[in-house]
C-alpha cells in the first residue's frame, strides 16, 4: 500500500481479500501487486461507487424483500470498507508530520477551573520537552492569556476567524511558562457566534498545529460549537466538582456530546464517507431532541430504533457511541469518599443511559496556591510545582496520555 507491504497475520489477510472481493473484484482481491499498491482514495472511491449502487435510500420504492438485499449488500460494502482501511498504513510517507495530541478540557458550568487546568496542564507537557500550544476556544469569554501570565493579546484567534491572519501559528504567542498560546478576545459583539463552515476551517487548522500536544479551553456551555470543539481532540476532559449543580452540569455536558455526535454522523468531520440518509437523521434527531411532551430516549432505545428501522446504519451508529468515551476530572475537592461519591453517580447512569463508559482521570485539591496563583496570574506549576495541585495536574496528564 503506496508500495508498503502488508504485514497483518494470515487470518486477517484472507479478511482483506474477501473484504476487496466485495468492493473491488475477486480478480484483485487475489493479486498480492494490486493489494500493495492499495491506498485510500482507491479504497474511498471504491466505496462511494457501491454506495451508489446500492444505498437504501436509491431503493425506497421496490418491494421489502428487494430493499432488505440491497440493504444487506450496502452493509457488506461498508464493513468491507472498513475493514481495509484498518489493514492500511495510516503513515503514507515517512516524511509525513505527525498530527498533535489534541486535549478539551470541556465542562457545562463557568468559574470551575476550566481555564486553571488547561493552562497548568500546557505549562506540565511543555515542561517535559514536547512542544505544547494552548487554545482558547471559550470565544465568547475568552480569558486564558491571564492564567498564562499575558494581560494584553497582540494577535487573537479572531484575527484568523476574520482571514486578517493566514495561519494560526503567525498569531501564537511564546508564554515565558513554556507553552505557546492561540489567545481570544471576546470584547467585540458576537465573537462566540462563529457560522459552521468557519468553525469548521479552525478545527481543521488546530488539528494540523505543528506541535506536539494541544489544549484546547472551551466555554462553559452546551452549544453546538462547544460540542463540536470538543468531539474534535483525541482526548476529552469534563471537569465538574462536588457542587451538585456542577456534576449534574456535567453528565449533562457528557450526554449532549454523545447526542450531538450521532446527529452528525453524516458531517464532513466524519472520516467514513457516506451520503446523507434522510430517514437515519431524522430518526435520531427525534430521539435526541424530543418536542412537547415527547419522552427522551436512552441510547438503549436508540440504538433498538436503528436496529428495526434502519438495519443498514445499525453497525455504523454503535460505533459512533462505542468511539465515545470522555475523560471526568474533579475540582476543588479535597475529600476523596466525596469524590468517589460523584465518580459513581455519573459514570453509573452515563452507563445506564447512555451506554458508555466515562473514563474517571483524578482529583485536583482546592487550597491557597490555587487561589495565589489566580490572583498574581502566574500557572500554579510555575509558583508552586511540588504542591498538591501540580501533583494532581502531573497525575492527570498521564491519565490522558
Amino acid at each position: 500500500m503506496n508500495s508498503a507491504s502488508i504485514d497483518i497475520s494470515a487470518d486477517k489477510l484472507r479478511q482483506m481479500r474477501a473484504a476487496c472481493a466485495c468492493l473491488f473484484s475477486p480478480r484483485q482481491a487475489n493479486d498480492d501487486v494490486f493489494l500493495r499498491s492499495l491506498d485510500m482514495e482507491q479504497v474511498r472511491k471504491a466505496f462511494r461507487e457501491k454506495a451508489r449502487h446500492c444505498h437504501p435510500d436509491l431503493h425506497r420504492g421496490e418491494s421489502s424483500l428487494a430493499a432488505a438485499r440491497w440493504s444487506e449488500q450496502f452493509m457488506r460494502a461498508r464493513q468491507a470498507y472498513e475493514l481495509i482501511i484498518d489493514c492500511i498504513p495510516k503513515e503514507e510517507t515517512a516524511v509525513r508530520r505527525p498530527l498533535p495530541r489534541i486535549i478539551a478540557v470541556g465542562g457545562a458550568k463557568g468559574g470551575i477551573g476550566k481555564s486553571i487546568l488547561a493552562a497548568n496542564l500546557g505549562v506540565h507537557l511543555a515542561r517535559l520537552g514536547r512542544k505544547t500550544v494552548v487554545v482558547d476556544l471559550d470565544l465568547g469569554g475568552a480569558n486564558l492569556h491571564l492564567y498564562m501570565g499575558m494581560t494584553r493579546m497582540q494577535r487573537s484567534i479572531n484575527d484568523y476567524l476574520d482571514r486578517t491572519a493566514p495561519t494560526l501559528e503567525s498569531i501564537m504567542a511564546q508564554t515565558k511558562h513554556g507553552p505557546w498560546l492561540i489567545g481570544g478576545d471576546s470584547s467585540r459583539l458576537g465573537a462566540g457566534n462563529i457560522p459552521f463552515a468557519v468553525k469548521m476551517r479552525l478545527i481543521k487548522a488546530i488539528k494540523s498545529l505543528d506541535a506536539d500536544h494541544v489544549i484546547l479551553d472551551l466555554g462553559g456551555d452546551t452549544s453546538f460549537n462547544v460540542m463540536d470543539f470538543f468531539l474534535s481532540a483525541d482526548r476529552g476532559l469534563v471537569l465538574t466538582t462536588c457542587d451538585p449543580a456542577s456534576y449534574l452540569e456535567a453528565y449533562n455536558f457528557i450526554k449532549v456530546g454523545l447526542f450531538r455526535k450521532l446527529n452528525r454522523i453524516f458531517g464532513e468531520e466524519n472520516p467514513v464517507p457516506a451520503k446523507r440518509y434522510k430517514p437515519l437523521e431524522e430518526l435520531i434527531r427525534t430521539a435526541t431532541m424530543p418536542k412537547g411532551d415527547q419522552k427522551a430516549c436512552t441510547v438503549t432505545d436508540i440504538l433498538s430504533r436503528v436496529e428495526s428501522q434502519q438495519p443498514a446504519y445499525a453497525q455504523a451508529v454503535r460505533k459512533a457511541v462505542s468511539g465515545y468515551s470522555p475523560f471526568l476530572a474533579i475540582n476543588r475537592e479535597n475529600r476523596p469518599a466525596k469524590t468517589q461519591n460523584v465518580v459513581d453517580r455519573i459514570r453509573e447512569v452515563s452507563r445506564k443511559m447512555l451506554n458508555i463508559d466515562v473514563q474517571y482521570s483524578g482529583c485536583l485539591p482546592n487550597g491557597e496556591e490555587v487561589e495565589n496563583s489566580a490572583r498574581c496570574l502566574v500557572p500554579v506549576l510555575s509558583q508552586c510545582p511540588h504542591g498538591e495541585y501540580s501533583k494532581g495536574v502531573q497525575a492527570l496528564a498521564a491519565r490522558l496520555a
